[in-house]
């Protein structure tokens, strides 16, 4: 097999411990600078234990009208041999939807969370964009934008206007 590295670069190789050395700064920087983010993921854990211990969804509602349950299973791996002349096995994950998968419930909860205010917000800027600018020059991807320099601080204002729609709807 041909390496990609060629004799004289030297390979970088990241360690379990660089990745902790790296996560406690962050944490820093974000739960302890920003306390009212502390608090919102605690409350985020606090209503993902009470949806485990009741067993229930996760429902979370759109100003769309459109509503979305988040609830993870417990899988389980049956393997397979397929064909009796072969020594290959197939690994299938199946749901096991009589049992919750309370830690994933928990841990998802919040990143998916701002994945749909991510979306949402962008979805209104969007709209919004082509309501009230006359100019068809807008790019976006994930949450990056990009219009004419002329554009930059209407788009500002959307930006704005959308985060406080969520906040104080």
């Amino acid at each position: 097999m041909k390496s990609d590295v060629s004799k004289n670069e030297k390979v970088v190789t990241f360690k379990v411990i660089d990745f902790k050395n790296l996560r406690k700064p962050l944490n820093f920087s974000i739960f302890v600078e920003y306390p009212k983010l502390t608090a919102l993921a605690e409350y985020l854990k606090g209503v993902a234990n009470v949806a485990n211990k009741l067993e229930i969804k996760i429902p979370r509602y759109f100003p769309s009208g459109l509503t979305v349950n988040q609830q993870y299973y417990k899988t389980e791996t049956i393997k397979i041999k397929p064909f009796a002349y072969t020594k290959n096995i197939v690994n299938l994950s199946v749901l096991n939807k009589t049992k919750f998968n309370k830690n994933k419930q928990k841990i998802a909860l919040m990143p998916n969370l701002i994945h749909s205010l991510d979306a949402a917000s962008l979805c209104l800027v969007i709209v919004n964009y082509f309501k009230e600018i006359d100019n068809l020059n807008f790019y976006s991807i994930h949450d990056c934008f990009a219009v004419p320099c002329n554009k930059v601080n209407n788009l500002y204002g959307l930006l704005n206007k959308s985060l406080l729609h969520y906040l104080f709807r």
